[in-house]
């Protein structure tokens, strides 16, 4: 009679991590430490400190290391982390991600300050419109920072106001969402706004190719292309965005970091105050009417 011995082996929290980073760094992603914690995280619920506080006595079954693989598989192959795990991390909230809607980056947090500090100046109840909204990553955020204002924001896509309401249901931001094309969802002569916010697509076309892999596969193109010289956007914000402005109200929104010059140029003769990322790159401006 023959006997199979049968084991459950496990596998150390410090050694499952780093064959985690070990792998994304071997396929050459980019920030692949980063992104593997990130994965390693979400499956165990162990922030980095708590791995080097367990260490050797903290092990993992081998259907959790088995699903941490297959995400890092996942990553490898081009599919951003934000969708792996459904979710990201912006301004203090954490994001429902989906494919089909541009993933959160948080160069767009320079936005978000930049509203609030103008909403901080001004002492009166303000109407503030978001454009390109995405996810309702910059509306979520500014309306839970400064709640007392009347929040709107649109997209063209329908499949992104759906998220950014599940999102503004999830986090308690109250806004109202509009789906159609820039200002076409609002009533001319009867809807004017204090601030407008705005996250235009500003790629040139020609530059979506070179792009990283995730980008490419993980955000919808129209998300991203901004025409010939990634200004086709940033051309109809300054011929439409002033029958829009009430009296001294302003546009605040983010471009390239090497569009400083050619957004300046699109604007004029209104002069635009630039204010850089964290990163001291160009990346948001406002014009003020």
């Amino acid at each position: 009679m023959r006997i199979i011995y049968c084991y459950n082996p496990t596998v150390n929290i410090l050694e499952a991590r780093h064959s985690l980073v070990r792998k994304a760094k071997d396929a050459g992603i980019v920030n692949a430490e980063r992104k593997a914690h990130y994965i390693f995280e979400h499956y165990t619920g162990l922030a980095l400190e708590d791995i080097y506080l367990y260490g050797d006595e903290y092990q993992l079954k081998p259907w959790k290391y088995a699903q941490m693989i297959r995400a890092v598989n996942r990553l490898v192959n081009g599919t951003p982390v934000q969708l792996i795990l459904g979710y990201t991390h912006f301004y203090d909230h954490v994001f429902l991600c989906k494919k089909g809607v541009l993933i959160p980056r948080p160069e767009t947090e320079t936005l978000v300050d930049t509203a609030i500090s103008e909403i901080d100046k001004r002492g009166e109840a303000l109407r503030i419109l978001d454009l390109f909204t995405g996810s309702g990553i910059i509306a979520i955020s500014i309306a839970k920072a400064r709640p007392m204002h009347e929040y709107f924001a649109a997209d063209l896509s329908r499949k992104a106001i759906n998220l950014a309401k599940r999102n503004a249901e999830i986090i308690g931001a109250s806004i109202e969402f509009r789906a159609g094309d820039m200002f076409s969802p609002f009533k001319p002569g009867g809807d004017g706004f204090d601030i407008i916010t705005a996250n235009p697509p500003y790629i040139a076309s020609r530059e979506l190719k070179g792009l990283p892999l995730d980008v490419r596969s993980g955000d919808p193109k129209e998300a991203l292309d901004g025409g010939r010289d990634g200004l086709m956007f940033h051309k109809r914000l300054a011929r439409e965005a002033g029958k829009w402005i009430n009296p001294g109200g302003c546009l605040i929104v983010e471009m390239g970091f090497d569009q400083r010059n050619p957004v300046k140029a699109v604007f004029k003769p209104k002069k635009l105050k630039i204010f850089k990322d964290l990163w001291r790159k160009d990346r948001v401006y406002i014009a003020r009417y």
